[in-house]
């Protein structure tokens, strides 16, 4: 049985092509001839973020559901979740705030972030203005954090 519902598949194609659209759109904008075009990428690109949104908060409880998920498995579900989120989280905020760090010491700036600051963005409390797209790494960890939970009570209550 084919595990992958295909809908949702092309759902998440849709939504990287928009979030790769709002990343390049923007940088690109200009009032040359494709100016409007990059301009509108970028404006509507953002959406792609809202589907991968709908498409998580869709595909995650009905994964729960085929597993027979119960609150015992609370903190392995919490687990899985943090050995596909946290190590990738990791990496990316590590390079983001080394390569901030050198690009404000060769402008001769003040460095943004402090040790609080970054302790707190190893735990999603703090997104560094540098990289503003951790603010979704953010949602995604309390939605696990939340759905565990919440999904054996409406189990309970149905």
């Amino acid at each position: 049985m084919n595990k992958k519902i295909d809908s949702l598949v092309l759902l998440r194609a849709i939504a990287v092509v928009l979030v790769v659209f709002c990343h390049l759109g923007h940088p690109l904008e200009d009032d040359g001839l494709f100016g409007l075009f990059f301009e509108l990428m970028h404006n509507y690109g953002k959406y792609g973020v809202h589907i991968f949104f709908v498409v998580s908060g869709f595909i995650i409880p009905y994964s729960m559901y085929k597993s027979h998920y119960t609150l015992n498995n609370y903190f392995k579900f919490l687990y899985k979740r943090l050995i596909r989120l946290h190590p990738p989280y990791l990496f990316a905020l590590l390079l983001t705030l080394i390569i901030s760090f050198f690009s404000y010491k060769l402008r001769h700036l003040n460095f943004p972030e402090t040790l609080k600051s970054v302790f707190f963005s190893f735990f999603y409390f703090h997104v560094p203005a540098d990289n503003p797209v951790f603010w979704t790494l953010a949602v995604e960890a309390q939605y696990y954090l939340l759905i565990g939970i919440i999904f054996t009570i409406d189990l309970f209550f149905c």
